[in-house]
């Protein structure tokens, strides 16, 4: 076989990575055709990927290990006119964002927005483990990465801090994201949330494009791009110039993260929260006693934290407590 053959038979099993640990027989159209729609590959490489699939196949029923030849069922001719050099990778615009936003309680949206605000490969988040894991400094470490400058520690937005930390906190195995049963989710469980949600909302965006997302957000909030570079791991080179700069406090990404595009009423809810959390400790005072009775908040007094409370105050009524309680002192 020639070297050019091998080469491109090596790029098409390389694009089936999220397939590698299943048992063949228990692989389905679906699987394979899910490789087809989100590896962004051009048209040529799509066929390649298909031939390999049809070879597995053919082998695979000749040497009985399963009866269905389950490639015959893959489509790649809608992607016959794909553009060699172009990847059909649509971020979610603001409006989108800001319907996802609007079901961050669903905590499998809460998955998406991790996407949209990370930057990181599906595979990269599926893969996570808690040990790798700083929920104090607020980051995560990318162990293991499709290239070098993949692997890395990526900020956690104080936006999205809220979920990570809630699935940090409800996982019983070595995972942060996991199944309902406390297993690794796995790329084929993924889909199986993913594409209902697209299907709902009507939207056609795949996984990829969260990080697509991510590299957009960053841009319009004029991060530069040694920042971008260091928060999604592009495989881009960095210049000589660049690579100085990888000592970045991470404080500084986590402020680059949360300078991009949030919906204003969640920018308001995470700091009144923020507020709150700040004065706690100060309305235990005397002095911040006196500033709770002096505006009728007793409510938002208690001898428990309960953030729940919050949710009847508006966000000027929080500031407002808070201003009033810094005049007292």
């Amino acid at each position: 076989m020639k070297a050019k053959k091998i080469n491109s038979s090596r790029a098409a099993y390389n694009t089936c990575t999220r397939i590698f640990e299943y048992p063949f027989r228990d692989i389905r159209t679906s699987d394979l055709q899910n490789i087809i729609d989100n590896c962004g590959k051009n048209y040529p490489t799509l066929r390649n990927i298909k031939i390999l699939f049809n070879q597995m196949y053919a082998y695979a029923i000749k040497n009985n290990l399963c009866s269905t030849d389950y490639a015959k069922f893959v489509d790649i001719a809608k992607y016959k006119d794909r553009n060699p050099n172009s990847y059909d990778r649509q971020p979610f615009s603001k409006e989108q964002l800001n319907v996802l936003w609007s079901q961050k309680e669903d905590i499998y949206i809460q998955m998406i927005l991790i996407l949209c605000y990370t930057g990181v490969r599906v595979s990269e988040l599926l893969d996570l483990k808690k040990q790798n894991v700083n929920l104090d400094e607020h980051y995560f470490t990318i162990t293991k990465s499709k290239t070098q400058s993949g692997i890395r520690k990526v900020p956690i937005g104080t936006m999205i801090y809220p979920f990570f930390k809630a699935w940090y906190e409800s996982s019983q195995c070595d995972y942060v994201f996991h199944t309902p049963d406390q297993k690794h989710f796995t790329y084929r469980n993924y889909y199986s949330y993913w594409n209902p949600f697209m299907v709902r909302f009507e939207y056609d965006q795949t996984p990829h494009c969260c990080r697509h997302t991510c590299v957009s957000l960053l841009a319009t909030a004029q991060v530069s791009q040694t920042y971008q570079k260091l928060i999604v791991g592009h495989k881009g080179a960095m210049s000589i110039t660049e690579s100085v700069y990888t000592h970045i406090e991470m404080s500084e990404l986590i402020k680059a993260i949360d300078s991009v595009y949030y919906p204003e009423e969640i920018i308001k809810e995470v700091k009144k929260s923020n507020l709150f959390l700040d004065m706690y400790e100060e309305l235990q005072t005397p002095e911040g006693k006196i500033a709770v009775e002096e505006l009728n908040f007793d409510k938002i007094y208690s001898e428990e934290l309960n953030v729940n409370t919050l949710d009847d105050f508006s966000y000027s009524e929080v500031k407002e407590v808070h201003k009033k309680l810094k005049k007292v002192k």
